[in-house]
């Protein structure tokens, strides 16, 4: 299933970055906060960060 990323939900804590086997997940600067973001070129929609992040922030659609 896709995943995404809920902005507003995303706390920048790092949890999901080592979780994803493909490094489909970079930080980005928005709105002067520090959030994850999918790139979805990379991401082969296994749910692994789902699993790990800590806020629910990260979810399958």
């Amino acid at each position: 299933m896709p995943v995404i990323i809920v902005a507003e939900e995303c706390q920048g804590c790092g949890t999901c970055l080592p979780m994803c086997p493909n490094n489909a997940i970079v930080y980005v600067e928005k709105d002067d906060c520090t959030i994850a973001e999918i790139v979805s070129e990379n991401c082969v929609e296994c749910g692994e960060c789902v699993e790990f992040c800590l806020r629910g922030a990260i979810k399958e659609v």
